[in-house]
């Protein structure tokens, strides 16, 4: 295998989906102000023409990144797609000590497997997940959670940093990034289901909501309540380009993760196991597309 050399010093990314443009223009900027070129690679190829008119070059497949990349970054929608995504990297054959960083929400296991395969192809692999929306990936306020050896931690910090205000270190297993994201997903799915929940109490007894939001906002002030309550209480639930939100689809992806979890920590995550069951029924009525607040429509329907 081939030591990075000058041929090979650009910046790679893969997937361009809601939280990957923001990443992927952040991690542009940086790059350019480094004097490295930047290489893209997406399923969908027009939805990365954003980045080529800022002077990103588009490669058909990330089996072309290692040869011109001694960094990658990816933000995938499941597991399947950053092994295959991986995978596909792997047979480029990149350099010894090249670095692939992966930002996607992916189960603490398959995390390890990956750095275990990178590990023999003699490359960094390390899982960094991302607390923050569309908006905050475009706004470079995203909080990176960094695990790893610290050879990985290190060298990834300067792109982490590229793209979140912050970045936390978790320390040198593999799996404790995908771990924490999915506690942090717990906590923001629990709170979404309470608030399904809290307000169709509220309206069975006759309490404004107005009045509901004012005790939130005093118990659990937060943007995250905030902006699910608004979504409950006016019926928003359609994923838009000015409010993308979480698709249903990817919210049973992160949910069944965080009850796998808590399945195999010992660990009963009794809201976990509601909200899943309230987003498989979104799903069988043909509205995964929807964000995954709208499981206050299967609340209201188990309340008449």
């Amino acid at each position: 295998m081939a030591e990075t050399s000058h041929e090979n010093n650009g910046v790679g990314y893969v997937g361009i989906g809601a939280m990957g443009k923001g990443i992927a223009a952040n991690l542009l900027a940086y790059t350019q102000q480094e004097g490295r070129p930047f290489f893209v690679s997406n399923r969908t190829k027009d939805k990365a023409s954003f980045l080529v008119d800022k002077g990103a070059t588009l490669v058909n497949s990330p089996s072309d990144l290692p040869a011109k990349c001694s960094v990658v970054m990816s933000c995938l929608a499941n597991d399947a797609a950053v092994q295959e995504v991986f995978g596909e990297y792997l047979q480029g054959k990149p350099s010894r000590g090249s670095l692939y960083i992966d930002c996607s929400t992916i189960y603490p296991t398959t995390a390890e497997e990956l750095t275990e395969k990178g590990q023999l192809a003699e490359v960094h692999f390390i899982h960094c997940p991302v607390f923050g929306g569309p908006g905050a990936a475009a706004d470079k306020k995203l909080l990176v959670v960094s695990a790893g050896d610290a050879e990985s931690r290190a060298q990834a910090k300067p792109y982490l940093e590229a793209i979140g205000k912050g970045v936390l270190d978790v320390g040198d297993q593999a799996r404790s990034s995908g771990a924490l994201k999915l506690i942090g997903n717990f906590f923001v799915s629990s709170m979404i289901e309470l608030i399904a929940e809290g307000t169709a109490l509220a309206d069975r007894n006759n309490i404004p909501q107005s009045a509901v939001l004012e005790v939130l906002n005093l118990l659990y002030p937060s943007p995250i309540v905030e902006r699910n309550f608004d979504r409950i209480t006016t019926d928003a639930f359609e994923c838009t380009a000015d409010r993308p939100g979480t698709p249903v689809i990817n919210g049973i992806k992160d949910v069944s993760h965080i009850v796998r979890l808590g399945q195999n920590s010992g660990v009963p995550l009794a809201t976990a196991e509601t909200m899943l069951r309230h987003l498989q029924g979104l799903k069988e009525e043909g509205k995964e597309g929807l964000d995954w607040s709208a499981v206050a429509l299967g609340v209201r329907k188990q309340t008449k």
